[in-house]
């Protein structure tokens, strides 16, 4: 009789025990420029919780995944109360980036659709190559789309040559199948030209000016 009794409690525990509350993330990485799909993206999802009406300050990592053949992803996860969720998004061949979703546009009864376009990398290798030098000649080099949020990015605007560095090289991170603008001008002959040139994802392109 003892043992039906509690065989009995046993199983109204079980019964009364609610599986958790969950979120489901689904979304789709593409490339921004070319609007293709991006497979093996490292997904990865922290939140800034709220213990005890506290706010943690810090966001919390809660998991990881990756992109499929088709640039989909998803994550599943138990619902706590936080205040926002953080997305970074990482692969070899894209600048990593980052977006921060408030609480209020996320639901347990729905599937939470969030997608993202992320920028290729790219470079651009520029030579400009004085070939008649002249004492206080001076190019103004101004470069309009270069990145500058990446550990080798150089600082956009002018880059400024005068006559003592006749042969002057350097490489800029750009965002891939796009074109970099730029204008340059000589100071004592008054000269200004401004141009455009197309920069293939994930490759090096030359640019030689000799003036």
């Amino acid at each position: 009789m003892r043992f039906i009794y509690f065989l009995t409690l046993l199983i109204l525990f079980v019964s009364c025990k609610k599986d958790p509350i969950q979120y489901v993330l689904l979304g789709n990485i593409s490339d921004l420029n070319s609007g293709s799909s991006i497979n093996q993206v490292l997904v990865k999802i922290s939140q800034k919780e709220v213990n005890v009406n506290v706010l943690n300050p810090n966001f919390i990592s809660i998991g990881e995944t990756y992109t499929d053949i088709n640039g989909d992803y998803s994550f599943i996860f138990d619902r706590e109360k936080i205040l926002e969720l953080k997305f970074e998004l990482k692969s070899d061949n894209y600048y990593s980036t980052s977006k921060t979703i408030n609480s209020s546009e996320l639901s347990t009864e729905n599937e939470n659709v969030f997608d993202f376009k992320i920028e290729s990398r790219a470079w651009i290798k520029i030579r400009l190559i004085n070939d008649f030098t002249e004492q206080g000649e001076q190019l103004n080099f101004y470069k309009h789309n270069v990145r500058e949020d990446c550990n080798d990015c150089c600082a956009a605007g002018y880059t400024i040559v005068t006559h003592e560095t006749p042969d002057t090289t350097f490489i800029c991170p750009v965002v891939g199948d796009l074109n970099f603008d730029y204008s340059y001008g000589e100071v004592q002959a008054g000269t200004s030209v401004t141009d455009s040139i197309y920069c293939t994802k994930n490759d090096t392109t030359n640019l030689v000016i000799i003036y």
